[in-house]
């Protein structure tokens, strides 16, 4: 009787863990949720294939109504081009309740307008767009149908009602919504994080960019100086060298100088005295009388000349 007891109780335990959703489950649920109330009105601001040919005039998307009072605290839109618009909001009646400033987006991608202030808005209203010139918010022709006015009928005022051109109309799901403050305040602060982690990062880039190229830069100006010393030191090193080589010359030239002068007074000396005369004399003999000269010599060489004589008997 117990087993069986245990049995049943570990079936019941089975049985109502197996009823309860699972953390996944309820995660998924509140997140869904989550994204649901976010959206107070309008479409997601996704890339789609359609744009309208009329300009200056004003369209209202029906698919997604406010559907509750609330505020609205930012405006998600995708731009297909460049261009101004307006958004617009309209009570159930298609009277204007709201006009936003002048929206400019500067060419094709996800855009985020912010109205200064937050928009107050009832259930049942509509958003929709006065284009300026050309059209900017891409459509899918599925959906509601659109409310639109003619083509260049210009841009209403607020508590006017817009005249319909029903001959225009036709369904379509446009790019564009508004979304709750807190999830306009969460989405700038998420935005502003991404941003100064960018600009975090570019400024790091930059940095590092800028310290290799000052170690660049040093490590130039230190082969620079190296060189430049090299270079001193090898041309002191030859200014020496031809100096000890100039004074090696001069002394040379002194020494040949001194022995050229050396053997120049020693020859000088040499033939001075060397030169010399013979005396001359006369001599008579057994009543001749005879007169002559000497012979004289000059130098080394012995040059000379032999006497001559004259004898009378």
């Amino acid at each position: 009787m117990r087993r069986v007891s245990l049995s049943l109780v570990a079936a019941a335990a089975v049985a109502l863990v197996a009823s309860q959703p699972s953390l996944a489950a309820k995660k998924k649920k509140a997140a869904a949720s989550s994204a649901a109330s976010a959206v107070v009105v309008g479409n997601p601001a996704t890339k789609r294939a359609n744009l309208d040919t009329y300009s200056n005039f004003t369209m209202i998307d029906t698919n997604h109504p406010v559907s509750a009072a609330g505020f609205i605290g930012a405006f998600d839109y995708y731009a297909s081009r460049k261009g101004s618009f307006e958004f617009v909001l309209v009570d159930k009646n298609n009277t204007v309740q709201w006009i936003s400033p002048t929206v400019t987006p500067t060419g094709e991608g996800g855009w985020t307008f912010t109205p200064p202030a937050p928009v107050s808005v009832q259930a049942g209203w509509n958003l929709g767009v006065h284009y300026d010139a050309a059209t900017v918010i891409p459509y899918d022709g599925t959906g509601a149908t659109i409310v639109t006015t003619a083509n260049g009928a210009g841009k209403p005022a607020v508590a006017a009602t817009l005249v319909v051109d029903q001959k225009a109309e036709h369904a379509g799901t446009y790019s564009m919504n508004g979304v709750t403050p807190a999830v306009a305040t969460a989405a700038a602060a998420a935005d502003a994080k991404e941003k100064a982690a960018k600009e975090k990062s570019a400024k790091s880039g930059g940095d590092k960019e800028k310290a290799s190229s000052d170690k660049d830069k040093s490590g130039g100006s230190a082969k620079a100086t190296a060189t430049s010393s090299a270079a001193a030191a090898a041309a002191a090193s030859a200014a020496a060298a031809a100096a000890a080589a100039a004074s090696s010359s001069s002394s040379s030239s002194d020494s040949s100088s001194s022995s050229s002068s050396n053997s120049s007074s020693s020859s000088s000396s040499s033939g001075s005295s060397s030169s010399g005369s013979s005396s001359s004399g006369s001599s008579s003999s057994g009543g001749s009388s005879s007169s002559g000269s000497g012979s004289s010599g000059s130098g080394s060489s012995g040059s000379g000349s032999s006497g001559s004589g004259s004898s009378s008997d």
